[in-house]
């Protein structure tokens, strides 16, 4: 029953394109499915998986290796990240498996090809496993975007483009850095894609080259602003409608996201945002964050909630009506006091 409802939300709210789109997807992404085409395009063909370590060692041996942050700012703000797992009732938060995040860097990796529409990244050697996910989360990642991407182009083309025996000439770029997402939602943008142009401006003072920067194609439009807010420029924006080469590919380690990688975002954004709000930062707001409009997680008794919450000055925002400009000044009001905002 949940499934259907979910269904219905999303024709409603996106139409029957998408609702198709995403089904063929859950369909594809199914264990059955990726089994299946990882045994025959990947193990097959004996593709070989580039893990992290690999990446920064033939990154090193053509001098194209940068840590993102300098090392002073990189130590001050190093943070253990707590591993994803499920917590069961019996134990506590405060013994929460971590890890040690990684220095994020960028790497320019030569003559590569991204399978649409994800950016599965091929390189001489094999797959780029850092395009998709860290290296040590990337195996279902990688299984995920080749059977998407066999559900959009056909088994043939993809295993040709993996060959290296496709015969269609592929679209060129000669710099580039991609900014390209498994789930198109608002989460993996902003947590797995902002993040990276952290890396690329240090590429950018390194090199003093300017990558275009590669996305989705039809971009929502708070991909775009929020790439603005970035200083982003229209004109160096490529929409991957298609498989492409790329000569030199400028690649930011994936985020995990790091603490850093958080900062700095936070502190772009919101430069850029304070300018383009009309929202008044001295007012006391309390802020209800609404997950009325959205197919999953909902609150089934949020009026009740709402209607509890005004008693105390709580506002409702849908922040999917909000621009983001106007989205990054609400989110970064009140954080010195959480009790302040309450999020479903």
């Amino acid at each position: 029953m949940e499934l259907v409802q979910r269904a219905h939300r999303k024709y409603e709210q996106d139409g029957a394109k998408s609702l198709w789109t995403e089904g063929k997807y859950t369909l594809f992404e199914s264990k059955q499915f990726r089994s299946v085409l990882k045994n025959y395009l990947i193990d097959r063909n004996s593709v070989e998986r580039i893990d992290y370590d690999d990446l920064c060692q033939i990154a090193r041996s053509t001098s194209s290796f940068w840590n993102t942050f300098d090392d002073e700012r990189w130590d001050s703000i190093t943070e253990p990240i707590p591993t994803k797992m499920h917590v069961p009732e019996t134990r506590s938060f405060d013994r929460l498996e971590t890890s040690e995040p990684v220095s994020p860097a960028v790497m320019e990796i030569a003559d590569c090809t991204l399978i649409h529409p994800f950016g599965l990244t091929l390189c001489k050697r094999g797959i780029l496993q850092e395009t998709i996910a860290k290296s040590a989360a990337s195996s279902s990642r990688i299984e995920k975007a080749l059977s998407k991407s066999v559900s959009d182009h056909g088994y043939r083309e993809i295993n040709n483009l993996i060959t290296g025996t496709e015969t269609n000439s592929l679209e060129s770029l000669s710099i580039a850095t991609p900014l390209l997402m498994l789930w198109n939602n608002y989460y993996h943008w902003s947590m797995e894609c902002l993040p990276r142009l952290a890396g690329v401006e240090r590429y950018r003072q390194e090199t003093g080259n300017e990558p275009s920067i590669i996305i989705p194609e039809d971009p929502s439009s708070w991909m775009l602003e929020s790439l603005r807010l970035l200083g982003i420029k229209e004109d160096q924006l490529h929409e991957l409608e298609t498989h492409c080469t790329v000569d030199r590919l400028v690649v930011p380690t994936h985020p995990g996201p790091t603490l850093a990688e958080c900062q700095w975002l936070r502190d772009r954004m919101y430069q850029s945002a304070k300018e383009s709000s009309t929202i008044d930062e001295s007012m006391d707001h309390r802020i209800y964050v609404s997950r009325q409009s959205a197919t999953r997680r909902r609150a089934t008794n949020e009026d009740e909630v709402v209607e509890m919450l005004r008693s105390y000055g709580f506002e409702r925002y849908a922040l999917e009506e909000l621009s983001v400009a106007d989205q990054v000044i609400y989110s970064l009001m009140r954080t010195q006091s959480y009790r302040h905002m309450v999020l479903v």
